[in-house]
C-alpha cells in the first residue's frame, strides 16, 4: 500500500480515540447528516433484524427549447455553416508576417507534404476569403432528461445493544430513451463513420466507463456493479459498534459533515456522484443521493458533557461525472477524459480529517482539519496516443499521437466552436492553443503550430487552418473538419482547516426570532490546484478562503398547519466559484458569426475577473399540510453575477406508502450581466418538470 505522507495523521487520531472511555453518551451523524443517539451499554443482547426501502420510478422532462450543448447531438454548431478563415485578408503574401500562422517555420521538419498541402488550400483562397464547413452530425433533439426506475433496501441486524450491522442497497435502471449518439451520426469527409477514441465516446453509457489502461470496463466507485444502463450499490454498508462514549463505524460508509442546501463548506469528505441527476433532485435532501460512499474507518468519541471528537480514515473515491453523451453531461463530448483514479489512486490513497464539537448552552463550536485528495481534480492537455493520419497526408499520424489533438469529426470544427466551449467551461481559448502547441514540442512544431502569445486573431487563424487540414483539405476536401482533444483528470492532496460558531436564539416564544439558529462557518484551504485557464500541465495554486452564514428555524404561521422550515444562507469563495472552477477565466464568450473577421469583438478572452470572489445566496422553506398528506417546498439560488436557479415542490402522500413529488426546477445563467460570468451558466439548459412516484415498504 502506498505510503500516505502530511504534516499530521489524522487517522491514527481515529484510532487511538477508541481506546478511551467515559460514561456519557454520544451521537454520530447518519447517512443523511443528521444525528442518531447511540444506544448505552445496558440493553437487551438479543438479536434483532429491521427491513425497509422503496421502489421508485424518476421522470424529468424537459420546458425548455435549449438543448444540452455539451452532447455530441446536441452541440449547437451542428447543421450550421461555419466560416473558417486560416490566411489574412492579404492573401499568402502575409502569411509571414503574421505571428502563429501555422506552418512555416515547422514545415521542413515534416517535408513537403504539409506545406504543399497549405499551398494548395491559399490557392483555393488566395485573397483570404473565408472557406465554410458545416458540422455534420445528425442531430438530437430530446423531451426527456430522466427516466429510472430505482430500488433502495435497507437491513439492520442488531447484535444487543452495543453492536449493529447495517447495509443499504440502491439499484438505478435507466432507460436511455434520448436521442443518444452513435458512431453513425457523424462522419469524416470519405464518409466513414467517426470513430472516437476515449471514455464513453464510441456508444453511450450512462453508469460504465471504459477503461483506458487496460480496454476494459470499470465502475468509479467501490462497491458497485454497473453496465450500460444499469448499476448497484452499497451506499452503506458497515459495522457499528458502541463501546461506552465511543462509537467506532467500519466499512462502506459517507460522512455528512455538512448540511447545507447547495454549498458544501464543511462537507468535505466524501465527493458526489453526479450521474443520475445532476445536482436537480429535492435540494431539501442536502446531496443524500449523490453523497459518495467509500470504505473507510469512523470513530466518534464524546470526551465531556460538552465536547465531542469525530475522526475518519477513508479511501478515496472522487467525484464522478456525468458520462459523455447523457442527458446531464457537463463536459464537452468533442474531449476524451484520461481518468487517472483507477490507475493512480484507487486502493491506494486515503483521505482523513478530524472534527471537534462542542455546545455550551445557546453556543455552539466546531473545528475541523482534513488531508485529503481534492474530489473535483483539474484538468490538463495530455498525448492522445491515437495514430491516425491527418487526411492526404501519410505518415503524420505518428506525429499526431504525440500531441493533445486526434483526427476524428466528432472534434472541434472550426476556431468559432473552440472559443464558444472554450467560455462555456471557463477556459482560455487563446492560451488553450499556446499550451496545446507550447507543452508539445517538437510534434505540434512538426506539424506547423506555433504559440500566439495575446494574438487573438492569431490564434483564430491557426485552429482553423488545422481544422481544414484535419477534415481533409490536403485531400481536396473543404467541407469536412474535426480534432478530439485529449484531457488528463487528475487529483492533487490538501489541507482543509475549518472553525464554526452557532447561537440559538432565544426571543419572546412563538416570535419570528425564538429558536432562530444562526452558523457562521469558515474554512481555509492552502496551495489548492486549480485547472490551467489553457489546459497547461501546471497548475494554478492559490489559497482558498470560504465562508458562509446560515440561518434557520422553524415557525409555526398558521394554528391549522403544521410549523414551516425556513433557511436562509450566504457563501463567499475567494478563489471559486460554486462548483469549484477557478475565477481567473470568468466571463469568456464565444464566437458565432459566419466569420472569424470581427472575433476581436465577438469573443471576449478571459482574464483575471476575480472581482474579489463569487457569493452565492440561498432562500429555502419546507411547508407540511395538516395531516401531512400534502406538502410544499421551494429553494432560490442566486448568483449575483446574474444566475438563478429556482425549484418549486409539491408532495402528495395518499396513503398505502405511496408518495408522488412534482418538482420544477428553472436555471437561468443569464438573467443579467454578462454571459458566462456565473457557476450556474454552465447547466442553464436543464429547466425541467420532475415527478417522483414511490411506494415504500
Amino acid at each position: 500500500m502506498k505510503r500516505v505522507d502530511g504534516k499530521f495523521r489524522l487517522g491514527a487520531m481515529a484510532l487511538a480515540a477508541a481506546s478511551v472511555f467515559a460514561a456519557t453518551p454520544v451521537l454520530a451523524q447518519d447517512e443523511g447528516g443528521g444525528d442518531v443517539a447511540m444506544a448505552d451499554s445496558s440493553g437487551d443482547s438479543s438479536i434483532g433484524f429491521a427491513f425497509s426501502g422503496f421502489v421508485r420510478f424518476d421522470s424529468a422532462f424537459r420546458t425548455d427549447h435549449d438543448e444540452n450543448p455539451s452532447n455530441l447531438r446536441t452541440n449547437p454548431f451542428n447543421g450550421r455553416l461555419n466560416g473558417r478563415s486560416a490566411f489574412p485578408a492579404q492573401g499568402a503574401a502575409a502569411l509571414s508576417t503574421l505571428p502563429g500562422v501555422g506552418g512555416t517555420p515547422g514545415l521542413p521538419l515534416l517535408g513537403d507534404a504539409l506545406g504543399n498541402a497549405i499551398e494548395d488550400l491559399i490557392a483555393l483562397d488566395p485573397l483570404g476569403v473565408p472557406t465554410t464547413a458545416t458540422r455534420n452530425t445528425k442531430k438530437g433533439h430530446n423531451d426527456w432528461n430522466l427516466n429510472q426506475l430505482r430500488g433502495k433496501f435497507d437491513l439492520s441486524v442488531n447484535f444487543g445493544s452495543n453492536m449493529q450491522l447495517y447495509s443499504s442497497i440502491r439499484t438505478i435502471y435507466d432507460f436511455g430513451n434520448y436521442d443518444e449518439f452513435k458512431r453513425g451520426d457523424a462522419k469524416d469527409f470519405l464518409g466513414n463513420d467517426s470513430n472516437p477514441d476515449g471514455f464513453n465516446q464510441r456508444k453511450v453509457r450512462y453508469f460504465e466507463y471504459e477503461n483506458y489502461q487496460d480496454g476494459g470496463k470499470s465502475c468509479l466507485n467501490y462497491l458497485e456493479l454497473c453496465g450500460d444502463n444499469y448499476m448497484a450499490d452499497f451506499t452503506a454498508l458497515y459495522l457499528d459498534i458502541t463501546m461506552g462514549p465511543v462509537l467506532l463505524r467500519v466499512g462502506q460508509q459517507q460522512i455528512a459533515w455538512g448540511q447545507a442546501l447547495f454549498f458544501r463548506i464543511f462537507d468535505v469528505p466524501n465527493g458526489l456522484d453526479l450521474r443520475r441527476h445532476l445536482i436537480l433532485d429535492d435540494a431539501l435532501e442536502e446531496y443524500a443521493d449523490e453523497r459518495v460512499s467509500a470504505p473507510g474507518v469512523r470513530v466518534t468519541w464524546q470526551f465531556t458533557d460538552q465536547w465531542e471528537a469525530d475522526a475518519y480514515a477513508q479511501m478515496f473515491t472522487p467525484t464522478i461525472y456525468p458520462t459523455p453523451n447523457t442527458p446531464y453531461n457537463v463536459i464537452p463530448a468533442q474531449f476524451s477524459v484520461h481518468e487517472t483514479w483507477e490507475s493512480e489512486h484507487k486502493n491506494e490513497d486515503f483521505n482523513y480529517g478530524l472534527r471537534l464539537r462542542a455546545n455550551f448552552g445557546n453556543w455552539g463550536l466546531q473545528f475541523i482539519a482534513t488531508q485529503r485528495y481534492n474530489h473535483e481534480g483539474t484538468f490538463r492537455w495530455i498525448k492522445s496516443g491515437v495514430v491516425r493520419d491527418l487526411p492526404g497526408l501519410p505518415g503524420t499520424g505518428q506525429i499526431v499521437a504525440q500531441t493533445p489533438l486526434e483526427v476524428d469529426p466528432t472534434g472541434v470544427w472550426s476556431a468559432n466552436e473552440w472559443f464558444t466551449y472554450a467560455g462555456q467551461v471557463r477556459l482560455d481559448g487563446v492560451e488553450g492553443v499556446n499550451r496545446l502547441v507550447g507543452d508539445f514540442q517538437p510534434f505540434t512544431g512538426t506539424l506547423g503550430g506555433s504559440e500566439v502569445g495575446d494574438n487573438i486573431v492569431a490564434a483564430a487563424r491557426e485552429l482553423d487552418l488545422f481544422f481544414m487540414v484535419a477534415g481533409g483539405a490536403a485531400a481536396g476536401s473543404l467541407n469536412s473538419g474535426g480534432l478530439r482533444g485529449h484531457i488528463s483528470h487528475d487529483y492533487h492532496k490538501e489541507e482543509i482547516y475549518g472553525a464554526g460558531i452557532s447561537y440559538v436564539v432565544e426571543a419572546e416564544p412563538g416570535s419570528l426570532l425564538d429558536q432562530l439558529i444562526i452558523n457562521v462557518e469558515t474554512s481555509y484551504i492552502p496551495e489548492r490546484q486549480f485547472t490551467d485557464k489553457g489546459l497547461g500541465q501546471k497548475t494554478i495554486e492559490s489559497d482558498e478562503s470560504v465562508t458562509d452564514l446560515v440561518m434557520e428555524k422553524y415557525h409555526r404561521w398558521f394554528e391549522d398547519f403544521p410549523a414551516t422550515y425556513m433557511v436562509f444562507q450566504a457563501i463567499h469563495k475567494s478563489d471559486s466559484n460554486l462548483f469549484g472552477q477557478n475565477l481567473g477565466c470568468q466571463g469568456g464568450t464565444g464566437g458565432n458569426g459566419p466569420t472569424p473577421a470581427d472575433r476581436n469583438g465577438a469573443t471576449k478572452r478571459c482574464g483575471d475577473n476575480k472581482k474579489g470572489g463569487s457569493n452565492d445566496v440561498v432562500f429555502a422553506f419546507l411547508q407540511p399540510f395538516p395531516n401531512y398528506i400534502y406538502r410544499m417546498h421551494g429553494a432560490l439560488l442566486v448568483d449575483p453575477d446574474g444566475g438563478l436557479l429556482a425549484q418549486g415542490g409539491f408532495r402528495w402522500s395518499p396513503g398505502n406508502d405511496l408518495t408522488f413529488d412534482f418538482i420544477y426546477n428553472h436555471i437561468n445563467g443569464n438573467a443579467w450581466g454578462d454571459a458566462n460570468e456565473n457557476a450556474l451558466q454552465n447547466i442553464d439548459w436543464a429547466d425541467e418538470f420532475f415527478i417522483r412516484a414511490a411506494y415504500q415498504f
